[in-house]
Formats: C-alpha cells, sequence, structure tokens
C-alpha cells in the first residue's frame, strides 16, 4: 500500500482558471462541457458575473478535478494470490491496464491504488496449544502485491 505521507506528496494541485480573463465563448463552453446551466439575460447575451460565479461553485465542488495523477514506476509480484494469466488487468474508469508480472512498468498512481482493495481471504485451521482446539482463523492477503520503484520523471 501507499502511505498517505507518500501519497500527499506526490498529488500536485494545478491552478484554477482566472475565468475573469475568459473570453465569452469560453466560459460558455465551459458550462456546457460541466453540464452547468448558463445565465442569460433577456436578449439571450451571457451574464458573465453569474456564469463566472457558477463556474466557480462548481470547481469548489469538484477539488479532484485540479489534482495531477503522477505516474510511478511499479513491478507486481507473482506471489500473493496470482491468476493463472501472465499478466494482472486493472480497470479504472473505463479504461484498461493488462500488466505483466514481475516487469518494470509505468502506470498513473490512481491506476495502481485500485489493486489496493483486491484482497483474497484465506482460511486456516490452527490449533490452541493450550486447549487443543481447532480453530479456523481468516486470513486477507492482497491479490495483486507490487512495488513501487519511484516516479517515473526519476
Amino acid at each position: 500500500m501507499i502511505s498517505e505521507k507518500l501519497l500527499g506528496q506526490l498529488i500536485v494541485e494545478k491552478p484554477r482558471p482566472d475565468y475573469s480573463k475568459m473570453k465569452s465563448e469560453e466560459l460558455i463552453d465551459l458550462l456546457f462541457t460541466r453540464e452547468i446551466s448558463r445565465p442569460t439575460d433577456d436578449e439571450g447575451k451571457l451574464l458573465r458575473k453569474q456564469a463566472i460565479a457558477k463556474l466557480t461553485e462548481w470547481d469548489d465542488a469538484h477539488p479532484d478535478e485540479y489534482r495531477t495523477d503522477p505516474k510511478v514506476r511499479v513491478i507486481f509480484s507473482r506471489t500473493g494470490g496470482a491468476s493463472v494469466a501472465p499478466y494482472v488487468f486493472i480497470g479504472l474508469n473505463g479504461r484498461g491496464y493488462q500488466v505483466p508480472y514481475d516487469t518494470e512498468v509505468t502506470l498513473p498512481l490512481s491506476v495502481v491504488r485500485v489493486c489496493d482493495t483486491a484482497v483474497s481471504t484465506k482460511y486456516e485451521t490452527v490449533t490452541d496449544p493450550v486447549t487443543q482446539r481447532a480453530n479456523v482463523v481468516e486470513k486477507k492477503e492482497r491479490r495483486y502485491p507490487y512495488t513501487i520503484i519511484g516516479l517515473a520523471n526519476e
């Protein structure tokens, strides 16, 4: 897993756009792509102040839009619950990644983090030395263990 301290160092905020310097056409395009209703006057002209306020409000509600997703160099190990296939298949937001085992590859950090949630549960029988009773113990293992080598630009 990636430590939260390291994660905080990797994620960088991109500067937000300065809407006051944009042309009305650019503001209209942004409103459209973000599915925000366009404020207009009785003649159908854009009300810039209200449009900028709506875009700024949208930015505040969607802070992840201005964060970069750094690329990291990573190696997936065959240990653990490795599949029969010669690769790990990772899907995120409709995009698939076919990553070979034991080979250094460059991936977006968000793709690698998906593997943190992939765990397999194994059950083991353990005998208690005092009572001599057999107990079943649940053991969780990472399904696709990996090692982050570093940032892609290092």
